[in-house]
């Protein structure tokens, strides 16, 4: 199973394990994309300033506001 960010070739061959039923749902494109989680635990001796300086990273990572990183990494500072 190749990772999210591998770009397909004109020339690169895919086998498809899958149901009859899945593979229609591909074929119009009714497939959904793969639900992702993530949760990031810091040390509680981490510092204010990193903890900042990471949440600032994975909102830009992430495309999503900082109080939406500050809430996936649990910090309520």
């Amino acid at each position: 199973m190749p990772p999210a960010g591998i770009i397909v070739a004109a020339s690169d061959q895919l086998v498809m394990l899958a149901s009859l039923a899945a593979l229609r749902r591909v074929e119009p494109g009714r497939i959904r994309p793969p639900q992702w989680v993530i949760a990031v635990q810091l040390p509680d001796a981490i510092g204010a300033d990193l903890t900042l300086t990471l949440r600032q990273m994975l909102a830009r990572q992430l495309r999503v506001a900082s109080a939406e990183a500050a809430a996936l990494m649990g910090d309520s500072r």
